[in-house]
């Protein structure tokens, strides 16, 4: 959560990126790392600070926020 707002980012979306995504939550700019081997994802903050992460099925996180933006790959 980024001053109230939340945003899930499901890993079957981050599986279509190959680079670092950069994304911009209540004007703060953070990048999620995912690795495609270990199908992990990590998040930080512009000045490279890590950022705590929940993992979670989407089903379960849009239960208890129902509010939450949810990342989408554009693939081009």
């Amino acid at each position: 959560m980024i001053n109230g707002i939340y945003k899930a980012y499901p890993f079957s979306e981050l599986a279509k990126t190959k680079t670092d995504i950069v994304d911009l939550i209540a004007n703060k700019k953070i990048i999620i790392r995912f690795n495609q081997q270990s199908k992990n994802a990590q998040a930080f903050t512009s000045e490279n600070k890590p950022i705590p992460v929940i993992y979670s099925y989407l089903f379960a996180w849009i239960a208890f926020h129902p509010d939450s933006l949810v990342y989408k790959a554009i693939i081009k």
